[in-house]
C-alpha cells in the first residue's frame, strides 16, 4: 500500500520541480534577451565610431 503512495508523491515532487524548472527558466531566457538587447543598442554607436 506504501509503494504506490510513495511513488504518486515522488511524481508530484518531480512535476512541481519541473514546474519552477520551467518557470525559472523562462524569466532567465526574458532577463537574458532584455539584456542582450539592452547592450545590442548600448554598444552600437560604439562599435559604429570604433569602425
Amino acid at each position: 500500500m506504501l509503494i504506490p503512495i510513495k511513488l504518486g508523491s515522488q511524481g508530484l515532487i518531480l512535476r512541481l520541480l519541473g514546474q519552477v524548472m520551467r518557470t525559472k527558466l523562462a524569466v532567465y531566457v526574458r532577463v537574458a534577451c532584455r539584456r542582450v538587447l539592452f547592450y545590442r543598442s548600448a554598444l552600437m554607436p560604439v562599435m559604429l565610431t570604433v569602425l
